[in-house]
Order: structure tokens, then C-alpha cells, then sequence
């Protein structure tokens, strides 16, 4: 059977680069005793995908990955010994099942849901940033670097106080990193945009119709 499941990454482990994480993880199912599927061939390896690789430094309170695991075993007792697994650094938040069909979460991924905690009390101008007719601004892309209009990819940016929460687009097609569009709205106010200035959490991946993951 297919399941889902859904993790937060915490501070501890915040620095962690994807390819770490996928290590982990797969350390993390043998350590929590969960029978999973291998690939065939020379090298198999356990059947597991993630949904969209988190930045460095990024903490997330809604990650996902789909693993194939063997059918009968329970998912209340995959979750908390998983959670057990993973040691603090990673909360496992939710096990489900997948019915057959439901594409897989790597491509379900088509909006992100993120918040900024700014520091130094920092209060961007949203209403003149979001005003702008367009955005433009260097991406770089697998071609190289090309300029994009991002205004059109960002569909909510509201501020609570200090904190920024945005939606911008995610998935294969339209990816909008959560730097590129900080960075933007620093040179919109005159500033010169570091990550230091600011602790950002990505909230959920969500699929359509701003679906989280989780539901869909």
C-alpha cells in the first residue's frame, strides 16, 4: 500500500540539506521497524518520494512524503514509532493511506503556503508592494537566468504584525522561492535583503484548489 505522511521540520534540524533528509528518513523506517517496498535492480532502495525539497535554514510545520510499504501494517503504530524514529527533530503529524489513483505528492505540489517573522521591527509596505503592476524580477532557471513577472504567482501576502504569510506558486512548473519574493519586497523598500533578518516557516503544500496535501 501507498501512504502519506505528513512532518514538520524543527530548528534542530533546520540547516539540513534534502539529500540528508531523504538519508534520514530512510534510516528512520528501519529504526521504526516499518516493512516498506524496494525498487528492483542492482541497487534497491526503499520506495519513497518527497514532495518538494525545503530550503536550508527553513523550518516547515507541513512536509510530505509518499512511501509504498508493506500492506496489513497499522498506520497508528507507523506514526508513533516513526515518531519515536526521528528523534525530535522531525514531528511525524500524519499517516494516511493513499487510494489508487491519487497522483503521487511530488506532482499534487501547486502552492505553498509560507510565514516571515521579520526582526528589528521591520514593517514592509505591502499595499505599495502588492500595488505595483508588476513585479519583475531575475530567476534563475535550468536555462539560465531569465526575468519573470512573479505578481501573478503570488496569490495571498498579508501581514500580521511582524509576521508576513504568503501563498506563491510551487510544483515543477512555477516555483517561487520564499527569498525571491522577501528579497523583492526588501528592494521595494530601499533595503538590502539576508536571511538573518528574518525566520521563515513553510506552513503547508498545498494541491488544488489550495488543498493541503493532507486532504487531498
Amino acid at each position: 500500500m501507498k501512504i502519506r505522511i505528513k512532518f514538520s521540520k524543527n530548528d534542530s534540524v533546520k540547516f539540513l540539506g534534502h539529500l540528508d533528509i531523504m538519508r534520514f528518513f530512510q534510516r528512520a523506517f528501519v529504526r521504526a521497524g516499518v516493512k516498506m517496498l524496494y525498487s528492483e535492480g542492482f541497487n534497491p532502495h526503499q520506495k519513497m518520494s518527497f514532495a518538494q525539497p525545503l530550503g536550508v535554514g527553513i523550518t516547515s510545520t507541513g512536509e510530505y512524503l509518499d512511501a509504498d510499504v508493506v500492506d496489513g501494517q497499522d498506520l497508528t503504530e507507523i506514526k508513533e514509532n516513526l515518531d519515536k524514529a526521528c528523534q525530535g527533530g522531525f514531528d511525524i503529524l500524519s499517516v494516511k493511506e493513499l487510494p489508487l489513483g491519487v497522483p503521487n505528492a511530488m506532482s499534487a505540489v501547486k502552492y505553498a503556503s509560507y510565514s516571515a517573522d521579520f526582526n528589528d521591527n521591520i514593517l514592509p509596505d505591502l499595499n505599495g508592494f502588492m500595488a505595483q503592476e508588476c513585479i519583475l524580477t531575475n530567476k534563475k532557471t535550468k536555462s539560465g537566468v531569465k526575468e519573470i513577472d512573479i505578481k501573478p504567482l503570488i496569490y495571498k501576502c498579508e501581514l500580521n504584525g511582524n509576521t508576513l504569510h504568503f501563498i506563491v506558486s510551487a510544483g515543477s512548473e512555477n516555483n517561487i522561492k520564499p527569498d525571491l519574493l522577501l528579497e523583492n519586497l526588501m528592494s521595494f523598500l530601499g533595503l538590502q535583503y539576508s536571511r538573518d533578518m528574518v525566520k521563515i516557516t513553510r506552513r503547508d503544500l498545498l494541491g488544488d484548489n489550495f488543498i493541503p496535501l493532507s486532504d487531498l
